[in-house]
């Protein structure tokens, strides 16, 4: 009966054991067990809160430990587990493996200590900040196409691909720094114009003969239409005496609602109540 009780603690504590292990690596690494080179050359230990253990040269795989051999054991940390993992230093571009006291390391050909990695401090930092080289002086640039300046002869517009001016018109800069306008022609970079040519200026004679005719013809104008003499008004409406051709003069001589209007009496629709009464009386007495 003691001994299952027993054996139920052993087994009840060993995962918390296990839970509470993490393990740390001094040079950190490597993560990758396949590409240990960069940690190959740091002497390290890595370790648990029960076990330590160091780097080692050997001068065979999985061979004992020695002071100095080909071989070197790494021990690296995977979860919280520690591995150990044999590798050939010159398979990494170094020589043999050397150690001194608990310490071991690959090291390149020549080389008879370990080495501790420098580390630099802010003070060092400091001191190397204030001891800053002289700057050298800057050599002016020779007047190029392409130096965003018009500074060269024959050079009309810089730098290449901007918008430029050629005679009035806009144009595109080119890679020789010529202003070419959107038509296709180039700049001129001489202000003279060549003279016209014998043939040109015939031509230019014969064009300006044959426009004058044409200039000095007038323009010919169509023939008015004969204006019609105005109508004459009818003077006897509006005389206050009704003659032939008229019924009346002003609105008494109309029989309501009927209203004159030159001369003559119309009937104009009314929707008020009092031209119906009165409609109404007249058709009444009538």
């Amino acid at each position: 009966m003691n001994k299952v009780f027993f054996l139920t603690l052993v087994l009840l504590t060993i995962p918390l054991v296990f839970a509470e292990t993490t393990c740390t690596d001094a040079d950190g690494g490597p993560f990758d067990p396949a590409d240990p080179k960069l940690y190959l050359a740091l002497p390290s230990d890595t370790s648990t809160k029960t076990l330590t253990l160091s780097d080692y040269c050997s001068e065979e795989k999985q061979g004992k430990k020695k002071t100095e051999g080909p071989w070197i054991k790494e021990y690296m940390c995977v979860g919280n587990l520690v591995i150990g993992k044999d590798y050939l230093c010159k398979d990494y571009g170094y020589d043999k493996c050397i150690s001194e006291g608990n310490k071991s390391a690959c090291v390149p050909a020549g080389q008879t200590k370990l080495s501790p990695p420098q580390t630099t401090t802010a003070q060092d930092k400091s001191s190397s900040a204030q001891q800053t080289l002289p700057k050298k002086p800057k050599i002016p640039e020779k007047p190029r196409c392409g130096d965003k300046r018009v500074n060269v002869e024959n050079e009309q517009c810089d730098p290449p691909g901007k918008i430029c001016v050629n005679n009035g018109q806009p144009g595109l800069c080119q890679k020789d720094c010529t202003c070419e306008s959107y038509t296709g022609g180039k700049q001129s970079t001489s202000q003279e114009t060549t003279p016209p040519t014998e043939a040109q200026s015939e031509t230019e004679s014969k064009t300006q003969t044959e426009t004058l005719p044409a200039t000095n013809q007038q323009p010919q104008t169509k023939p008015s239409k004969p204006e019609e003499p105005p109508r004459s008004p009818i003077l006897s409406c509006g005389d206050k005496v009704i003659q032939s051709g008229e019924e009346c003069e002003n609105n008494t001589d109309c029989t309501p609602p009927q209203t004159c209007q030159q001369c003559a009496c119309t009937t104009t629709q009314q929707k008020s109540i009092f031209t119906r009464f009165w409609r109404w009386l007249n058709n009444i007495f009538s």
